[in-house]
């Protein structure tokens, strides 16, 4: 969708970034887009690492408003965040657990109107 979908197509470093995301294992990256409820764009910096699940790869990725001064990240305690999940194994399994716990609730409400009020 992003690289097919004409309203990013104004944004050719929204699709490039989103190309180093799906190429690389881990990275930071910044992009422009709308800001949410706008016609405006805003500069957003974007975070991402890598978890293997289930023999899937599946990318972390956290986006928040860019610092206005060059591209030093905006967000330190994000970057130490991210820094720790990369080098630690016992927190990729825990995220690993999370994500494979989502998943199944995400497939079992697929399968049943889950969102439906008791009678």
């Amino acid at each position: 969708m992003l690289f097919t979908d004409p309203l990013y197509q104004p944004f050719p470093k929204l699709i490039a970034l989103g190309r180093r995301i799906a190429a690389e294992p881990s990275g930071t990256g910044f992009y422009s887009f709308f800001k949410e409820g706008t016609d405006r764009p805003v500069r957003k910096e974007a975070w991402w690492v890598s978890l293997t699940m289930h023999g899937m790869t599946w990318r972390l990725v956290s986006i928040h408003p860019a610092s206005v001064e060059g591209d030093d990240p905006s967000y330190p305690l994000l970057s130490s965040f991210f820094s720790t999940i990369k080098e630690n194994k016992s927190i990729r399994w825990l995220i690993s657990i999370i994500m494979s716990k989502l998943l199944a609730f995400f497939e079992m409400s697929q399968r049943t109107d889950i969102w439906q009020k008791a009678p």
